[in-house]
Parts: structure tokens; sequence; C-alpha cells
């Protein structure tokens, strides 16, 4: 069952939904929700806990994926969530198909320099009885979860929120967002003000060059300026923000950094605290494959960070511990398993791949990690000779 074919009722009562609903109450794992349990054991908050701290019994939430329309290309993403990576994934050497996470097989066509299509399989957001159905039962939402792609980017999204203020229910609805903050429009600044609440996942994996290394090719000091809007703009006295980082190879020892500079930002509308997502795929930026020699280092840089913040931040115990088990959590995941000595050559030869596309160089906007892995790769060579 589907939001664009059937009813919310079919879809609420269908037997995977009722099946759901019967193991949590008896304290089962579904495997529907394997995502969440694996982001838990790394004690880590998972989006059921999240949901669940704002669960409502006379509302419905509705998670939206706003397709792949998106504003950037971020390393750790693909054609999958981000129809800019086409040209890239093409320059890759990986051919004109790519495989959907529901198994179909998408071919890329180059309908002019670098402008490409794709099949209409990414068109559904279009689909209107996906919005016919959501407008039929919009008295029965109180909370929607946007995501893409880029949802600030599109224009449905925009449509879509004229719609709930044209109707008076704007009022009553919460809506969350998974955003990038590159260049958000401002008329969507002024519709999220109709709302109830605005709550902001702003998906930020560093700060400055490491920020626009990562997520290429957006710039940091427009990323800036759209969180210090959202941190101070009178019309946004319903919104709340914070940092979610996706942790990876490319930012594990520069999340230290970010985490003392976003502290002493002193932001008002935005969580002090930052939300951290293990990256599990592709493997070579898995932190799990760090050479065994390196993940010591990084044990040791991290229980230094941790002692350090409680002398800066002695008065404010409570970000420190959190704080704490944040990191304990990436390196409890790091930790978890041995490296796969075949990951690591993968990910210099990706890196340098996409440096050469896309005109940068990791070893530069990368620095903490290439000079941990170029002293490790160079140890071994005098290992070895």
């Amino acid at each position: 069952l589907n939001i664009r074919e059937n009813t919310f009722d079919e879809i609420i009562n269908s037997h995977t939904a009722i099946n759901i609903r019967e193991n949590f109450k008896q304290g089962k794992k579904d495997i529907n929700c394997r995502q969440c349990w694996s982001i838990e054991e790394a004690g880590l908050d998972s989006k059921r806990i999240l949901d669940n701290n704002y669960r409502n019994e006379d509302g419905l939430l509705l998670d939206l994926c706003m397709g792949t329309t998106c504003n950037i290309k971020c390393r750790t993403c693909g054609p999958t969530d981000s129809d800019q990576w086409y040209g890239d994934w093409k320059s890759l050497g990986q051919g004109d198909t790519f495989n959907t996470k529901d198994g179909d097989t998408i071919t890329i066509e180059e309908i002019a320099p670098d402008k490409f299509k794709t099949p209409d399989i990414f068109k559904w957001v279009d689909d209107s009885k996906l919005w016919d159905n959501i407008k039929t039962n919009i008295k029965k939402i109180n909370r929607f979860y946007f995501t893409g792609g880029e949802p600030t980017v599109n224009i449905k999204h925009r449509e879509l929120l004229d719609f709930m203020i044209t109707e008076d229910v704007a009022k009553d609805i919460v809506l969350e967002y998974n955003t990038n903050m590159v260049g958000i429009p401002d008329s969507v600044f002024t519709q999220w003000s109709k709302f109830k609440e605005v709550h902001l996942g702003m998906s930020i994996d560093g700060i400055h060059e490491h920020f626009e290394y990562i997520r290429h090719p957006g710039k940091w000091n427009k990323v800036d300026k759209g969180i210090r809007k959202v941190d101070t703009d009178i019309r946004l006295k319903n919104t709340t923000a914070t940092y979610t980082v996706t942790l990876s190879i490319m930012n594990i020892v520069h999340i230290l950094d970010m985490i003392w500079w976003h502290k002493e930002q002193k932001y008002d509308r935005v969580n002090p605290n930052i939300i951290i997502h293990n990256l599990y795929a592709p493997k070579f930026y898995n932190t799990v494959n760090l050479p065994e020699p390196i993940k010591v280092i990084i044990n040791r840089l991290y229980v230094d960070f941790i002692n350090d913040i409680y002398k800066r931040w002695p008065n404010d115990i409570a970000w420190c511990n959190r704080t704490e088990e944040t990191l304990n959590s990436i390196t409890k995941h790091m930790n978890s398993a041995e490296a796969d000595p075949a990951e690591l050559p993968k990910y210099i030869q990706r890196q340098k791949a996409l440096d050469t596309a896309r005109g940068e160089d990791w070893n530069e906007s990368l620095k903490s990690i290439s000079e941990l892995l170029t002293y490790y790769r160079e140890s071994q060579i005098r290992k070895s000779s």
C-alpha cells in the first residue's frame, strides 16, 4: 500500500501496519524498523524515539519524502537521493544506470551538456492523487515531516503549505524538516510563521571548508546566514533547529572543532546539542573501517576533548554530559568491528575521483583526517620496506 493509491484509512488499517503495531505492543522489534533499532543500539536517539516524544493520539504524523530534487550533491549521497549527482555518477565510471532503494534500475539520459533526466519514476511527488489524498484528510493530520532531496526547493511542498494556510489549519499543524539550509527562499520563512511550530533538522556535516567539501557546492557563508536568520528572525518565534551530522571518516576528527564552535555561538533557537547519525554505507566512508592505529589516536583525541569541555564550561554540566554521551556513541560505533582493509583504498580512490570531477582536493579541505591517514600509510610503507 502507498499514499499515492490508497486512502489513509486503508494504509493505517493494512495488514503490515496492524502487524507493526502489534509487535510494538508485545515488545518485539519489527524488521521494518531495523534502521531505528541499529541507531538506538549505538546509543543514539532514533526517529522512532523522537517521534514518540511528540505522539498525539488525536492526529497523524505524515512523513513525506519530496523526491530527489536537490540543490547540492553531498559526498556521502548519490543519485538515489539527489538529482545533482547524475553527472558525477557517470564521471565516476558507474555507467548510465543505478538502482533505487526499492531495487528498480534507473537509466540516466544526458539531454545536453551537464543536463540529465531520468524516467518518471522520480516524478511521483507531482502525482495529483497524492495531494488530493492529503488535502481530503488535512484535518486529521497535525504533524508533517518533510525530507528529500531538499524539500524547501520543491514547488509542491510550497503549494501544500499555502493550501494549509488558506484552509486555516496551519495554526494547528507542526512542521518538521530534514534540510541542508542551502538557499532556503525567504518566502518559505514567511510561510513557516503561520504554523503552530516548525522544527528543523539541519543536515550540516562540518563548518567552513569542511561543509563546502562534504556538501558540494553549498557555501558555508550562505548556510551560516540562514541559520542565524532562523535564530533571530522575528517571523520565526515558532521555530527551533538542531544540527544533525552524518558522521563518517571525513568528519570524525573535525566534529570536535564543530562542536566547540557551535557551543560558542550561544544561539537562542538552535539546540546547543548536536545529533549524530553514524554512516553505515558506502562502507568506505564508515568509521568502522578506519585502520586500528588511527582508531587509537581518535579515541585519545575524544578523551582529551571531553576533559577540555568540562574545564571550559564547568557551569553547564548537562551540556557536557550530553556531549560526552554523543562522542562516546561515535567511538562505540567506530570500535564496534575490525576494519576491512579493502575499504580504505576505496575511500582514497573515491575522494580522488570526485576531486577530479569537482576541482577539489580532500587533502586540503579535510586536513585533519588526511594527515592521520597519510601518517598511517607512510608507516605501513616503512614497515614493508
